[in-house]
């Protein structure tokens, strides 16, 4: 008679991962730091791991790289705010446009959104960019219910060309009705 042997492989299980999906991210910077806003498209169980990494868009200079995981204790929460101080990047100006990239990592699924820092403030009724005074010079060449044709409002080489002309004759605040692309 033969004996059979019985193996059990026991591995414990990881605590429950949300199966939410990030729907949305909406990055948040100032002169120092970034508020990252992410909305879940599905109720939130147990925890998220992410991994937020800034780096320059020119030459991939690493800002920062932070990993973070977040615990629900309301199965509805489906926001998350994520704050990451304390940074020095180059800051963006309309002389100097520095940006950077975002990344932001969870599971298998990857967000890219291009950032720039600023600090932008009014002091006695004047406008400050990074602490230097700022003068709004615009032009309503777009008055309401008389704006440019459509399939030109959605065209990038339409909106490169008009705010390099802008830029020439030194407007620094612009419109195009629609589309904010």
């Amino acid at each position: 008679m033969k004996k059979e042997i019985v193996c059990i492989l026991w591995f414990p299980l990881p605590l429950a991962v949300s199966a939410a999906k990030v729907h949305q991210i909406t990055p948040i910077t100032t002169d120092k730091d970034i508020k990252i806003e992410i909305a879940l498209s599905a109720e939130a169980n147990e925890r998220i791991p992410f991994t937020a990494t800034i780096s320059h868009t020119q030459n991939k200079e690493l800002l920062c790289e932070q990993i973070k995981e977040f615990s629900f204790t309301h199965k509805v929460d489906t926001t998350i705010v994520w704050k990451i101080e304390e940074l020095s990047p180059r800051l963006w100006s309309p002389i100097t446009p520095e940006l950077y990239n975002l990344e932001l990592h969870t599971g298998t699924d990857t967000f890219h959104k291009r950032i720039g820092f600023r600090k932008f403030e009014t002091r006695d009724g004047v406008f400050y960019l990074n602490d230097k005074p700022i003068y709004l010079r615009g032009n309503a060449i777009n008055p309401p219910q008389r704006g440019i044709p459509e399939h030109l409002e959605k065209s990038k080489d339409f909106a490169r060309d008009y705010v390099r002309f802008m830029k020439s004759i030194h407007i620094n605040i612009i419109r195009i009705p629609d589309d904010q692309n």
